[in-house]
């Protein structure tokens, strides 16, 4: 799980990666026996920290060498943020 915190919002990327090599698809894009799949690397933005985050710009979370699963993100009070994972699950962002 990865938990990320900037100004009030907070992304939860819950069970989210799948490594490339594990993800299925033809037996051309799978790894080869023995050899070792690339680890998943997760960018959200806004990053960790940032300051004056403009909240009109949204969050989004991307994924590169795996897929997204699942991506829960909420306000400083809790509340759900609405988003959507793109048709590749390689990219979600927030709807609101």
């Amino acid at each position: 799980m990865l938990r990320v915190v900037s100004g009030r919002i907070a992304v939860i990327v819950v069970a989210a990666l799948l490594a490339a090599g594990c993800s299925g698809g033809s037996p051309k894009q799978a790894t080869p026996a023995g050899a070792k799949a690339k680890a998943a690397q997760v960018t959200i933005t806004p990053a960790d920290g940032r300051k004056e985050v403009r909240p009109d710009k949204g969050i989004t979370v991307s994924v590169k060498d795996g897929t997204l699963q699942q991506v829960k993100a909420a306000d400083a009070d809790g509340d759900a943020v609405a988003g959507k994972l793109s048709a590749d699950r390689r990219t979600w962002k927030s709807t609101w």
